[in-house]
């Protein structure tokens, strides 16, 4: 019985670890698409108040920019609410402020 608990927590923590990872260093990122990636609610929020923004939905319509390194530190590009909303770039391409509402903005799934 012990060992079916361990494998069980083993698979856990590895199921885990393949589903989070950090940022990849470069290209912009909406914040509805780093919290489909991590744990960023923390990191958003810091770089939020760093760059004096207004909280406003959690941060998942603005911008920010991938600094990289453990962790994937972010820093506050630019608010896109109001006047547009954050767009997804595709893979490798930065995201970016423009045009209507993203369905995956919306659902959380980024």
């Amino acid at each position: 019985m012990k060992s079916n608990t361990a494998i069980a927590v083993t698979l856990f923590i590895l199921a885990t670890a393949a589903t989070v990872r950090d940022c990849t260093q470069g290209p912009n990122y909406c914040g509805y698409g780093l919290l489909h990636i991590g744990d960023y609610q923390s990191q958003i929020y810091q770089a939020l108040y760093v760059g004096e923004q207004p909280l406003v939905d959690g941060g998942r319509d603005d911008l920010f920019y991938c600094v990289g390194g453990y962790g994937g530190v972010i820093t506050f590009v630019e608010n896109c609410g109001g006047k547009a909303y954050c767009k997804d770039g595709g893979n490798g391409r930065s995201d970016f402020c423009g045009g209507p509402p993203d369905p995956s903005s919306q659902n959380g799934d980024g």
